[in-house]
């Protein structure tokens, strides 16, 4: 069956947004400010559920723009609705230089028989090209949690399984930011859900205000919660975590400090979303650029593609300073 192509490119799309990609890559004046650091930027995309175009638009855009990007992070959710309704999408789909990196969804471990999968083939799905990412996986078989260090950024991204080994990730999460917090290295998590409840939404369009929360938000604490929470209340140096899972955007802090930003799911398809998705036109795509400058603490988002949400809210670009936990700019 043929996929029905979008008519507008991808390029196009995201050309209006070309000056904050740019910016978002770009360090202060050199001469005035002596950064030891570099901004890191890359692409967050989420819940693309085996949706072949989507994915290969995300993979077009990161291509052209890979000067100004460090990879792709996918949290989540490869598969359609179970483990049988599953695409290759990295065998399939476009080819990119960088790498795009992936993590465990809930979809991606359910059955059509409604039970879990097998780590093993969970893993056969997800991580076969997991040996073109340079990471670092946690010491198991068939491991799906790993991290990646940025040192010209001084960042560290820790990517978790919330499904499979989460006795052993917790021991091994907990060493990890020890050992981060004496190396002075921010942090930044990725995994597919939140990792509890957000009860502290700063101000800003990248938070759906659709009053999910009250309907079927309420998350349970994540096993990794604690670890994560534990190391910022001893210093450390933590930026966020990413996730998706809801389908709509969330920006905000759990009751125990955490910070979390999910991404609205990539695909025109999208349930729980909260605004209308229509093939061909210009709310067909939706990721994230993110950008983290570590020298004086910022979270910058630029969004490629549905931007608006069902209050008019428009969503295009944003600037978080996650010290001093303050809205430096939403656009």
């Amino acid at each position: 069956m043929a996929i029905q192509r979008v008519s507008e490119s991808i390029i196009d799309i995201a050309k209006p947004m070309e000056r904050a990609i740019i910016q978002g890559s770009a360090s202060r004046c050199p001469f005035l400010f002596k950064d030891p650091f570099k901004p890191l930027q890359f692409v967050h995309f989420s819940d693309v559920h085996s949706m072949l175009d989507h994915w290969d638009r995300i993979m077009t855009f990161i291509n052209y723009y890979e000067k100004y990007l460090s990879f792709g992070i996918h949290t989540g959710d490869f598969c359609a609705g179970t483990i049988e309704e599953y695409t290759d999408l990295y065998e399939y789909g476009v080819p990119t230089d960088l790498p795009v990196l992936n993590c465990t969804g809930n979809h991606d471990r359910a059955t059509a028989a409604h039970e879990s999968a097998t780590k093993e083939a969970v893993h056969a799905h997800l991580f076969n090209r997991s040996y073109k990412w340079d990471v670092n996986f946690m010491d198991c078989d068939f491991s799906m949690a790993y991290y990646k260090d940025f040192p010209e950024s001084n960042i560290r991204l820790i990517v978790l399984d919330q499904y499979f080994d989460i006795e052993a990730q917790i021991a091994w999460l907990r060493d990890l930011l020890n050992r981060s917090k004496e190396e002075e290295m921010l942090v930044i998590t990725a995994m597919h859900q939140p990792t509890s409840t957000l009860v502290d939404c700063p101000e800003t369009t990248f938070n759906s205000i659709m009053g999910w929360q009250s309907a079927n938000e309420a998350v349970v604490p994540t096993s990794f919660e604690d670890p994560i929470a534990e190391f910022i209340e001893a210093g450390g140096k933590y930026v966020c975590n990413l996730c998706g899972h809801h389908h709509h955007d969330l920006f905000g802090y759990t009751e125990r400090g955490v910070l979390n930003i999910a991404v609205e799911m990539a695909t025109c398809w999208a349930p729980w979303d909260d605004s209308r998705r229509v093939f061909d036109t210009r709310s067909y795509d939706c990721f994230n650029v993110v950008s983290i400058e570590p020298n004086i603490g910022l979270i910058r988002l630029t969004r490629i593609g549905n931007n608006v949400d069902y209050y008019l809210r428009k969503k295009t670009t944003f600037c978080y300073d996650f010290v001093k936990k303050q809205v430096v700019y939403n656009g």
